[in-house]
Protein backbone atom coordinates (compact mmCIF):
# COMPACT_ATOMS: atom_id res chain seq x y z
CA UNK A 1 0.00 0.00 0.00
CA UNK A 2 1.15 3.54 -0.54
CA UNK A 3 1.00 4.18 3.19
CA UNK A 4 2.92 0.97 3.82
CA UNK A 5 5.62 1.99 1.36
CA UNK A 6 5.95 5.40 2.97
CA UNK A 7 6.13 3.82 6.41
CA UNK A 8 8.85 1.47 5.16
CA UNK A 9 10.96 4.39 4.06
CA UNK A 10 10.55 5.96 7.48
CA UNK A 11 11.73 2.74 9.13
CA UNK A 12 15.24 2.79 7.74
CA UNK A 13 14.92 2.17 4.03
CA UNK A 14 17.15 4.44 1.97
CA UNK A 15 15.64 7.66 0.76
CA UNK A 16 15.53 8.01 -2.99
CA UNK A 17 17.08 10.83 -4.92
CA UNK A 18 14.02 11.58 -7.08
CA UNK A 19 10.60 10.19 -7.96
CA UNK A 20 10.65 6.72 -9.56
CA UNK A 21 10.01 8.08 -13.04
CA UNK A 22 12.84 10.59 -12.63
CA UNK A 23 15.68 8.16 -12.19
CA UNK A 24 15.67 7.42 -8.45
CA UNK A 25 17.91 4.63 -7.24
CA UNK A 26 17.74 2.72 -4.00
CA UNK A 27 21.40 2.00 -3.35
CA UNK A 28 21.58 -1.14 -1.27
CA UNK A 29 19.47 -3.89 0.21
CA UNK A 30 17.82 -3.04 3.47
CA UNK A 31 16.07 -5.07 6.10
CA UNK A 32 12.55 -5.92 4.96
CA UNK A 33 9.63 -3.79 5.93
CA UNK A 34 6.85 -6.05 7.25
CA UNK A 35 3.51 -4.33 6.83
CA UNK A 36 1.76 -6.67 9.29
CA UNK A 37 0.20 -8.67 6.48
CA UNK A 38 -1.76 -5.81 4.92
CA UNK A 39 -3.80 -6.96 1.92
CA UNK A 40 -2.02 -6.44 -1.39
CA UNK A 41 -3.47 -3.76 -3.66
CA UNK A 42 -4.45 -4.67 -7.19
CA UNK A 43 -2.84 -2.99 -10.19
CA UNK A 44 -2.72 -3.53 -13.94
CA UNK A 45 0.31 -3.93 -16.15
CA UNK A 46 0.96 -5.30 -19.64
CA UNK A 47 2.70 -8.52 -20.56
CA UNK A 48 5.25 -8.71 -23.39
CA UNK A 49 2.43 -9.13 -25.93
CA UNK A 50 0.57 -6.04 -24.69
CA UNK A 51 -2.21 -7.98 -22.93
CA UNK A 52 -3.54 -6.50 -19.69
CA UNK A 53 -2.62 -8.39 -16.52
CA UNK A 54 -3.79 -7.63 -12.98
CA UNK A 55 -2.12 -8.69 -9.76
CA UNK A 56 -5.41 -10.24 -8.63
CA UNK A 57 -5.31 -12.55 -11.67
CA UNK A 58 -2.95 -14.65 -9.54
CA UNK A 59 -5.24 -14.90 -6.48
CA UNK A 60 -4.49 -17.97 -4.39
CA UNK A 61 -0.85 -18.15 -5.47
CA UNK A 62 2.15 -16.48 -3.81
CA UNK A 63 3.52 -13.60 -5.88
CA UNK A 64 6.77 -11.68 -5.94
CA UNK A 65 6.87 -8.47 -7.90
CA UNK A 66 9.94 -6.39 -8.54
CA UNK A 67 10.01 -2.85 -9.93
CA UNK A 68 13.03 -2.26 -12.17
CA UNK A 69 14.38 -0.40 -15.20
CA UNK A 70 17.37 -0.84 -17.50
CA UNK A 71 18.81 2.57 -16.49
CA UNK A 72 18.98 1.44 -12.83
CA UNK A 73 22.33 -0.25 -12.06
CA UNK A 74 21.06 -1.66 -8.74
CA UNK A 75 18.13 -3.23 -10.57
CA UNK A 76 20.46 -4.92 -13.02
CA UNK A 77 22.66 -6.23 -10.19
CA UNK A 78 19.81 -8.33 -8.80
CA UNK A 79 18.51 -9.73 -12.10
CA UNK A 80 20.72 -12.85 -12.09
CA UNK A 81 19.49 -13.66 -8.58
CA UNK A 82 15.86 -13.31 -9.62
CA UNK A 83 16.42 -15.50 -12.67
CA UNK A 84 18.04 -18.22 -10.56
CA UNK A 85 15.20 -17.93 -8.04
CA UNK A 86 12.66 -18.24 -10.86
CA UNK A 87 14.32 -21.52 -11.91
CA UNK A 88 13.72 -22.86 -8.39
CA UNK A 89 10.34 -21.31 -7.47
CA UNK A 90 8.74 -20.44 -10.82
CA UNK A 91 6.20 -23.29 -10.59
CA UNK A 92 5.12 -22.36 -7.06
CA UNK A 93 5.36 -18.56 -7.01
CA UNK A 94 4.16 -16.09 -9.64
CA UNK A 95 7.04 -13.81 -10.62
CA UNK A 96 6.22 -10.33 -11.93
CA UNK A 97 9.32 -8.46 -13.02
CA UNK A 98 7.70 -5.07 -13.63
CA UNK A 99 9.60 -2.71 -15.86
CA UNK A 100 8.81 0.91 -15.02
CA UNK A 101 8.25 1.93 -18.61
CA UNK A 102 7.67 5.64 -19.27
CA UNK A 103 8.15 5.43 -23.03
CA UNK A 104 11.04 7.92 -22.98
CA UNK A 105 13.83 7.01 -20.56
CA UNK A 106 12.59 3.40 -20.46
CA UNK A 107 10.82 1.61 -23.31
CA UNK A 108 9.37 -1.86 -23.74
CA UNK A 109 11.83 -2.53 -26.56
CA UNK A 110 14.80 -1.57 -24.41
CA UNK A 111 13.65 -3.76 -21.50
CA UNK A 112 12.79 -6.74 -23.69
CA UNK A 113 16.13 -6.43 -25.46
CA UNK A 114 17.96 -6.45 -22.14
CA UNK A 115 16.08 -9.53 -20.90
CA UNK A 116 16.46 -11.39 -24.20
CA UNK A 117 20.19 -10.57 -24.50
CA UNK A 118 20.78 -12.19 -21.13
CA UNK A 119 18.38 -15.11 -21.74
CA UNK A 120 16.43 -14.48 -18.54
CA UNK A 121 13.48 -16.82 -18.20
CA UNK A 122 11.30 -14.94 -15.70
CA UNK A 123 8.15 -13.19 -16.97
CA UNK A 124 8.45 -9.47 -17.64
CA UNK A 125 5.57 -7.02 -17.33
CA UNK A 126 5.36 -3.32 -18.15
CA UNK A 127 3.88 -0.56 -16.03
CA UNK A 128 3.18 1.78 -18.95
CA UNK A 129 0.44 3.75 -17.16
CA UNK A 130 1.99 3.94 -13.68
CA UNK A 131 -0.75 1.84 -12.07
CA UNK A 132 1.59 -0.45 -10.15
CA UNK A 133 4.03 2.22 -8.97
CA UNK A 134 1.11 4.39 -7.83
CA UNK A 135 -0.54 1.51 -5.93
CA UNK A 136 2.67 0.83 -3.99
CA UNK A 137 4.01 4.37 -3.66
CA UNK A 138 7.25 3.50 -5.44
CA UNK A 139 9.70 6.37 -5.09
CA UNK A 140 12.93 4.53 -5.92
CA UNK A 141 14.18 1.50 -7.78
CA UNK A 142 14.53 -1.35 -7.29
CA UNK A 143 11.69 -2.29 -4.96
CA UNK A 144 10.44 -5.82 -4.34
CA UNK A 145 7.19 -6.99 -2.74
CA UNK A 146 6.46 -10.54 -1.56
CA UNK A 147 2.76 -11.51 -1.31
CA UNK A 148 1.56 -14.74 0.29
CA UNK A 149 -1.12 -17.05 -1.16
CA UNK A 150 -3.79 -15.31 0.95
CA UNK A 151 -3.10 -12.09 -0.95
CA UNK A 152 -1.37 -10.37 1.96
CA UNK A 153 1.93 -8.50 1.71
CA UNK A 154 4.55 -10.47 3.63
CA UNK A 155 7.52 -8.17 3.08
CA UNK A 156 8.80 -5.26 1.02
CA UNK A 157 12.43 -4.52 0.19
CA UNK A 158 13.80 -1.17 -0.94
CA UNK A 159 17.06 -1.53 -2.84
CA UNK A 160 18.91 -4.36 -4.55
CA UNK A 161 18.44 -7.81 -3.06
CA UNK A 162 21.05 -10.54 -2.82
CA UNK A 163 20.14 -13.95 -4.21
CA UNK A 164 20.12 -15.63 -0.78
CA UNK A 165 17.61 -13.07 0.56
CA UNK A 166 15.38 -13.51 -2.50
CA UNK A 167 15.41 -17.29 -2.01
CA UNK A 168 14.73 -16.92 1.72
CA UNK A 169 11.66 -14.75 1.13
CA UNK A 170 10.37 -17.04 -1.64
CA UNK A 171 10.77 -20.05 0.63
CA UNK A 172 8.68 -18.31 3.27
CA UNK A 173 5.83 -17.21 1.00
CA UNK A 174 5.66 -20.55 -0.78
CA UNK A 175 5.45 -22.45 2.51
CA UNK A 176 2.17 -21.06 3.90
CA UNK A 177 1.30 -20.09 7.47
CA UNK A 178 3.18 -16.79 7.30
CA UNK A 179 3.58 -14.42 10.18
CA UNK A 180 4.81 -10.86 9.68
CA UNK A 181 8.47 -10.54 10.53
CA UNK A 182 9.02 -14.30 10.46
CA UNK A 183 11.64 -16.13 8.47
Amino acid sequence: AADSAAAGEESGAPASENAAGSGALAETETEPYHPELDPALDFHVEDADGAAVNLFDFAGKPVVFNFWATWCPYCLQEMDGFDKAYAVYGDDVQFMMIDVCDGRQETKAKALGYVEDRAYSFPVFFDTEGSAIAAYGVTGLPMTVFVNSDGDIYSMFYGAMQEDKILEQLDIISGGGLQAGGS
